[in-house]
């Protein structure tokens, strides 16, 4: 999808994640079963740019963080996590 709307993707796996020093990362994802990602993605404009524009957004598939104190209504929040990729991607469209 985002190289079909002309944007360069790059992947790093947990090594590269190690390797940028991204230990929070990492952190986070000792308690899934899927290995950990951060994907870049980058548009560059057709002719001089303007400017630059950073939009960062932090996705994950479940934030087990605080898991322990927070209450029930607090946990209905979790979903939260996963919503900054999908702000970030309308943009893009």
């Amino acid at each position: 999808m985002a190289r079909d709307r002309g944007l360069t993707v790059k992947v790093m796996d947990e090594a590269a994640i190690r390797r940028a020093r991204l230990g929070g990362l990492l952190g986070v994802n000792r308690g899934s079963t899927q290995p950990a990602r951060f994907v870049e993605l980058t548009w560059t404009p057709k002719g001089r740019p303007k400017g630059t524009l950073a939009l960062v957004g932090k996705g994950l598939t479940f934030d087990a963080g605080g898991l322990s104190i927070k209450s029930g209504q607090g946990m209905m929040d979790m979903k939260m996590d996963m919503g900054a990729p999908r702000r970030w991607w309308a943009p893009c469209r």
